[in-house]
């Protein structure tokens, strides 16, 4: 059985330590003065110990009031911070990232995620343009490419690659492909956010880039991927995103030939963070390798 002095004479007798005064404490906890003067009395009492010296419109802590003050305050930082990581595990993991990335790679992914660690709940914010952390209230932010910041910790998730994807049936309906020049021959399905990734391609491929390309162009890779998906052309797609549809046949890939493009994926995190998160971006990053 612990033998604890009354908590609630804990409580004043350390926010007046902290604070230097009676008066101070009571504003800090919403009570009378003379409610704290009795709880600092009454632990005295506990105690047998004088705690504070009152003087003319003062309290000065004696030596062993500043020595009980000391370890008293080390304890209640110490249930605070208990309280803070209880506090985190109940409320989701934030995790932003594109669209695409969530419903294409990760979200395939997260029953597994979900059977192993059922009590951590998750929330995903997807992103059209690459997120930043330090403004917004989310624990982990993943993107391709931004300036890394002092404040928050990377860990590369894996590299990007892209490659051509469609739906079976245009892939029958183009013929037989003999080089990457023949896939101009279809609607080419590209993103706003990436409307570069066509050009790239081609050009790693080896082929000439030529003016007046038939292409459409998506708000994101999501929507371009589903068009794709509906027999609507070709889109150019990150290669492990359409990784899960490769696999199903959903998409097939007419001319698979990759381009490494040099960026990667990146999982940024503050330096500091709760288990739960810290749980999370460790197994999203196993799942990558």
């Amino acid at each position: 059985m612990r033998r604890l002095p009354p908590l609630n004479a804990l409580r004043a007798f350390e926010v007046a330590a902290r604070t230097g005064g009676f008066t101070l404490a009571a504003n800090e906890l919403s009570v009378s003065l003379g409610a704290v003067s009795r709880h600092i009395a009454h632990l005295e009492d506990v105690l047998g110990i004088k705690l504070f010296e009152r003087r003319h419109r003062a309290v000065v802590l004696t030596a062993a009031g500043r020595e009980y003050a000391t370890s008293i305050s080390a304890a209640f930082a110490d249930v605070e911070r208990a309280t803070l990581r209880a506090r985190e595990r109940e409320r989701p993991v934030r995790i932003r990232a594109f669209p695409n990335f969530v419903f294409r790679w990760l979200m395939p992914r997260v029953s597994a995620f979900k059977t192993q660690f059922p009590d951590i709940p998750l929330q995903f914010v997807p992103a059209e343009e690459a997120p930043l952390l330090p403004s917004e209230p989310i624990d982990l932010s993943v993107h391709i490419h931004l300036p890394f910041q002092s404040n928050l910790s990377y860990e590369r998730l894996f590299p990007l690659a892209i490659i051509p994807v469609c739906a079976p049936a245009t892939a029958e309906k183009l013929g037989k492909v003999k080089a990457a020049e023949d896939l101009r021959k279809a609607v080419l399905l590209r993103s706003a956010i990436r409307r570069d990734d066509w050009k790239r391609w081609f050009t790693g491929a080896g082929c000439p880039v030529s003016a007046g390309q038939n292409e459409i162009e998506f708000a994101n890779s999501s929507q371009a991927y589903e068009a794709a998906i509906e027999g609507r052309g070709i889109a150019i797609a990150q290669k492990e995103n359409a990784r899960d549809d490769l696999a199903s046949a959903r998409l097939v890939s007419p001319w698979p030939y990759a381009l490494e493009t040099g960026e990667a994926y990146y999982v940024a995190a503050r330096k500091s963070v709760p288990s739960n998160v810290a749980t999370f971006r460790d197994w999203m990053l196993a799942s990558a390798h």
